[in-house]
C-alpha cells in the first residue's frame, strides 16, 4: 500500500486545481470585510501540505470549507489534507461531499478509496478505487492497492485479472507477480477445498495431496500415495511420470523407465474427449481454468492443476527479478512450507529491510523465531507489536507460550486469557491456557480449556492432561473416561505408524 509520502504527487493535483479556480474567482476587490484573502490562505494551505503539515493544511482548509462551502475542489484538498493527518472517518464524510459536487475530480474518488481501506472496509473502498481507475487506467500502483483489496475479500478471480493489467504495462513489477502468485495460489486451495468437502479420498484427492507430499520432499508417502490414486483411476495421466520421478530421485531408473513406458501405453489423448488434459500437456493453463466445469471431478482436477503451474510459473518470475521485499516473501514462504524454519528466518529479516516498519512481516519474523524455538528473540518482536495492538490474539498467544515453554507459567496465563478473550475459537491458545493452568496446579481453570481443545487432539496428550485435571478436581468418572480414550489413541496410533512403515515403503513397479 502506498505510503503518505508516495500519495504527494495525487494531492498536489488537487491543490493546483484549487489555487487556479481561486486566483480566478476571487480578486482584490471581492476580499472579505475582514480582510480575509482566500489566495493567501490557500497559498499557506498548500506550503504545509507540501512540508507534510497535514494537520496544519487542515486547519487551514477548513477555514477556506467554511468561507465557500460550495466549492468541490476546496473540499477535496480539506479531505485529503484530513486523510493524510490522520483523522480518517472526517475525511470520507467531505470527500464523499466533493464527489457528489463534481465527480471529475479523480484524487477526490482515490483518497476515499484509501481511507475506507485504513478504517478496515475494503468493501467499501473497492468502488472508490474503481472509479479513480476509471479515469487514472494507468496508475499501477493505486491498482495494485486495488487487487490487493480484492484479494483481501478472497476475490483473487477479479485480483488475477488486475495483476494482469499491472503486468502488461509493467513487466518487472514484483509486487504485481508476487499478488498474482499468491491469488493463482489461493483460487488452487478453494477449488480442493471444494474437491475434499465432495470427494475425499478419491483418486484426485490422492493425487494431488500426493503431489503436495513431492514438494515438501516426502517421497515414500508420496509414492504410497500415487498408488492407492491409480488403484482408483488406472488412467489417470501424470501418475506414472510422477512414480517416476520419485524412482529417479532414488536412484532406480530401470524403475522409473518402467512406469514411464506405462505411461506412454496410456497412448495419445483425444482431445475431443479430454480438452484438458490436451491443454495441460500444451502448457495452456488459462484455457482449463476458464473452460473447465468445477461440477464435474475429472475438470476440478485438472482446474486443481493448472492454477497450481500458474503459481508456479508466477513465482518462477519473481524468483528470477533483483533482490526486493516480495522476492524474499516468496522464498520465506517456500522455506515455511518445507519446514525449514532457519532459512525462512532470514529470508523474512532480508524482507524486513525493504520494509522495516511492515507489521506483517514482523509478525512473520517472530512466528518463525518461535518455531525455530528461538524464544528469546521471537519475544523480542512480539513484546514491539503488542504495544500497538495490545490485544492482538496470535501475539498474544505468542507472548504466552513462549512464557510456558520456558516454564514462566504464571506469567504466560496473562497473555493466554487475552488471546482466548480476542479469539474464543483459538484452539491453540486455549490447550497452552490449559496446560499453563495444570503446570501451576488449578485444575478447575485448566478444565474448560482443555476441554475446548478435546476435539483437536492428534497426538493424545490433550486427552492426558485433561484425564488429570478431572482426578484432581475429584470428577473420578470423567478421569478414567478419559484416560481410556488417551489409551485407545496411543494404540490407534501405533498400529497406524506400523501400517504406515509397511505401506509407505518405495517398491519395485507393479
Amino acid at each position: 500500500m502506498m505510503s503518505k509520502r508516495e500519495n504527494g504527487f495525487i494531492y498536489r493535483l488537487g491543490l493546483v486545481l484549487l489555487l487556479a479556480v481561486l486566483f480566478q474567482t476571487v480578486s482584490a476587490a471581492q476580499l472579505s470585510p475582514d480582510g480575509f484573502d482566500p489566495s493567501v490562505v490557500s497559498k499557506k494551505a498548500e506550503e504545509a501540505m507540501n512540508a507534510e503539515k497535514f494537520a496544519e493544511a487542515a486547519e487551514l482548509y477548513q477555514e477556506l470549507n467554511s468561507r465557500y462551502p460550495d466549492m468541490p475542489e476546496l473540499k477535496m484538498n480539506l479531505g485529503m489534507a484530513l486523510y493524510l493527518s490522520g483523522k480518517t472517518v472526517e475525511s470520507i464524510d467531505i470527500l464523499e461531499k466533493a464527489t457528489a459536487l463534481n465527480p471529475s475530480m479523480e484524487s477526490a474518488w482515490f483518497f476515499l478509496g484509501m481511507a475506507n481501506l485504513d478504517r478496515g472496509r475494503p468493501d467499501k473502498a473497492l468502488p472508490y478505487l474503481k472509479e479513480y481507475l476509471n479515469r487514472k487506467p494507468i496508475d499501477y500502483e493505486a491498482r495494485q492497492i486495488y487487487a490487493e483489496a480484492l484479494s483481501s475479500l478472497k476475490r483473487y478471480q477479479e485480483s488475477v485479472e488486475e495483476y494482469k493489467k499491472i503486468l502488461k504495462g509493467q513487466p518487472g513489477n514484483p509486487k504485481a507477480w508476487y499478488g498474482i502468485g499468491t491469488s493463482f495460489e489461493a483460487l488452487s486451495n478453494q477449488y480442493f477445498d471444494k474437491l475434499d468437502s465432495i470427494a475425499p479420498e478419491s483418486g484426485y484427492w490422492l493425487a494431488l495431496v500426493a503431489d503436495s507430499r513431492v514438494v515438501q520432499k516426502q517421497y515414500s508417502s508420496a509414492f504410497f500415495l500415487y498408488r492407492k490414486a491409480l488403484e482408483q483411476l488406472p488412467k489417470l495421466r501424470g501418475v506414472h511420470y510422477s512414480i517416476s520421478r520419485i524412482y529417479r530421485e532414488r536412484g532406480e531408473d530401470e524403475w522409473a523407465a518402467i512406469e514411464e513406458k506405462k505411461e506412454g501405453d496410456l497412448g495419445v489423448p483425444d482431445c475431443s474427449k479430454e480438452k484438458l488434459v490436451c491443454s495441460y500437456l500444451q502448457g495452456d493453463f488459462e484455457r482449463i481454468v476458464a473452460e473447465g466445469d468445477s461440477e464435474k471431478l475429472e475438470d476440478l482436477y485438472w482446474i486443481i492443476q493448472a492454477y497450481n503451474q500458474l503459481t508456479v510459473a508466477s513465482f518462477t518470475q519473481l524468483n528470477q527479478l533483483p533482490s526486493s521485499y516480495e522476492v524474499h516473501a516468496l522464498r520465506a514462504r517456500m522455506q515455511e512450507n518445507l519446514g525449514r524454519y532457519w532459512d525462512s528466518v532470514s529470508e523474512w529479516k532480508q524482507a524486513l529491510q525493504y520494509a522495516p516498519d511492515d507489521v506483517f512481516v514482523k509478525k512473520q519474523l517472530a512466528i518463525n523465531l518461535y518455531l525455530n524455538r528461538n524464544y528469546p528473540d521471537s519475544n523480542t518482536i512480539v513484546q514491539e507489536l503488542l504495544k500497538s495492538e495490545p490485544d492482538d490474539a496470535r501475539l498474544n498467544f505468542l507472548a504466552g507460550d513462549i512464557l510456558a515453554y520456558q516454564q514462566l507459567a504464571d506469567q504466560a496465563i496473562p497473555y493466554l486469557e487475552k488471546a482466548v478473550k480476542a479469539d474464543d475459537s483459538y484452539i491453540a491458545a486455549h490447550s497452552s491456557l490449559g496446560r499453563a493452568y495444570m503446570s501451576l496446579g488449578k485444575a478447575a481453570e485448566a478444565i474448560p480449556h482443555l476441554e475446548k481443545a478435546i476435539d483437536t487432539d492428534e497426538d493424545g496428550s490433550i486427552h492426558y492432561q485433561l484425564a488429570r485435571a478431572y482426578q484432581r478436581a475429584g470428577k473420578a468418572d470423567l478421569s478414567r473416561e478419559t484416560m481410556g480414550k488417551y489409551q485407545e489413541i496411543l494404540k490407534k496410533l501405533d498400529a497406524e505408524t506400523k501400517q504406515l512403515n509397511e505401506d509407505v515403503r518405495i517398491t519395485a513397479p507393479e
